[in-house]
């Protein structure tokens, strides 16, 4: 689903995802199976997710709660939020940002790869139990 002003919401979905918007946020919810979420000027919002995420924005915050699958999500300007409930066997997860914190919430018995940059901004990787 693309567009060129405006937001995207997408929920209740199960399959292949691909979402952008050049000037909006993008939604997505409930989805099981892989998405990929880009925007130049807009937040990007991901809950409930089973399956491998992607999210990308020039301008926005990135926020992703309640993630199984591994998490590539990368912002120029904003900050990244990734709750994530497991990830897939054998992939990697990467959070990037150069103006924005990272904060990124995992389960304690997760055993996984991480890549987390920011240039101006905090770090914060913390766990919970399950």
């Amino acid at each position: 689903m693309n567009t060129t002003n405006g937001k995207v919401e997408i929920s209740d979905i199960e399959g292949k995802v691909l979402s952008r918007s050049t000037n909006g946020s993008v939604y997505v919810r409930n989805v099981v199976g892989s998405t990929e979420s880009k925007t130049t000027n807009g937040n990007i919002s991901a809950v409930d997710l089973r399956g491998d995420a992607v999210a990308k924005t020039t301008n926005g915050k990135i926020n992703m709660r309640r993630i199984d699958g591994s998490i590539n999500a990368k912002s120029t300007n904003g900050e990244i939020y990734a709750e994530v409930v497991g990830m897939t066997k054998g992939k990697d997860m990467e959070f990037i940002t150069t103006n924005g914190s990272v904060k990124v919430l995992l389960p304690k018995d997760i055993n996984a790869d991480l890549d987390a940059k920011t240039k101006n901004g905090k770090m914060s990787l913390n766990s919970f139990s399950t």
